[in-house]
């Protein structure tokens, strides 16, 4: 971790900071755990918040519970909050709403939006700030033979005054406000375009590629 963007205020991440349901005798725990040792270093040292969201089920499988009790255990601990199900949370220091959506928290568009409005009435809110939703909107699936559930724009576009992001899908992608990140990382062929992450603030981000991402190549033998 550089001190790149050590002046942020919060760092989200939107789900799927586990690619599967790991052992905990496998290589990558271990390497898990130095990196999310460093990574609460990092938030501590500058004083920045760190969110993170369940992301699909069958890939994060509740472990960023591990992140949690890393940082219960720590004598410097960060201000760390960890989303497993739809919540929405006032950041008093940034006067912010934010809207967390985890992967698939519910099949019915009708449904999430009723359990948005009663945090919101509890809340005394008509609008959120800022959204980190896992899933998919459906300019994402357009020409893709995709039947399940998608977050709608129109709707989101609507109750988020600042940007919406979500994520899921590794391809870096926006509409209007709606912001996919994509991946930090490529885990696969297919992936050869850029892959990073996003530095924003209110309506604006720049979204910044990682030079150091796996490159997957195909080479044919002849």
């Amino acid at each position: 971790l550089s001190d790149k963007h050590a002046d942020i205020d919060i760092l989200f991440i939107e789900g799927d900071l586990f690619d599967r349901l790991l052992d905990l005798n496998s290589k990558e725990v271990q390497v898990i755990i130095s990196f999310f040792d460093s990574l609460l270093n990092y938030c501590f040292l500058n004083n920045i918040k760190l969110r993170v969201l369940e992301g699909t089920p069958s890939h994060d499988v509740l472990q960023p519970e591990i992140l949690v009790k890393l940082n219960e255990i720590r004598d410097n601990k960060v201000d760390l909050k960890y989303f497993k199900v739809l919540d929405i949370e006032y950041l008093a220091e940034e006067n912010k709403y934010v809207l967390y959506i985890p992967d698939e928290w519910v099949n019915d568009h009708g449904v999430l939006e009723k359990q948005i409005k009663e945090k919101l009435n509890l809340l005394g809110i008509e609008q959120v700030d800022i959204a980190i939703l896992h899933g998919q909107f459906g300019y994402q699936v357009q020409g893709i033979p995709y039947t399940g559930f998608r977050f709608d724009e129109v709707y989101f576009l609507n109750l988020v005054k600042d940007l919406i992001h979500v994520g899921h899908y590794h391809t870096y992608s926006y509409f209007e406000r709606i912001v996919a990140t994509g991946s930090f990382e490529r885990l696969a062929h297919g992936e050869e375009e850029p892959k990073g992450y996003l530095v924003a603030k209110d309506r604006t981000y720049t979204f910044i590629p990682n030079t150091d991402a796996y490159i997957y190549k195909n080479i044919t033998l002849r």
